[in-house]
């Protein structure tokens, strides 16, 4: 429970920097569930659903400038 509190933590981080990283992190382990779990925590947070197809796809070029650092 301590962990869960500590991952989801991000003080002023903006949302899509936070779940673009949560998201190719996650995905280099490819646990599938967790991914989507991420995803889903993402899409909540009001994240762009094309920031998030193009980190899935790791496809960084099609980030925002802003986020490309963050990917890489």
């Amino acid at each position: 429970t301590k962990v869960a509190k500590a991952a989801g933590y991000r003080n002023k981080l903006p949302a899509p920097a936070f779940h673009v990283a949560r998201i190719v992190a996650v995905r280099i382990h490819d646990c599938g569930p967790c991914v989507q779990t991420c995803v889903n925590l993402a899409k909540a947070d009001g994240v762009d659903p094309a920031v998030l197809r193009a980190a899935l796809a790791r496809d960084f070029a099609a980030l925002p400038e802003t986020l490309r650092d963050v990917a890489q």
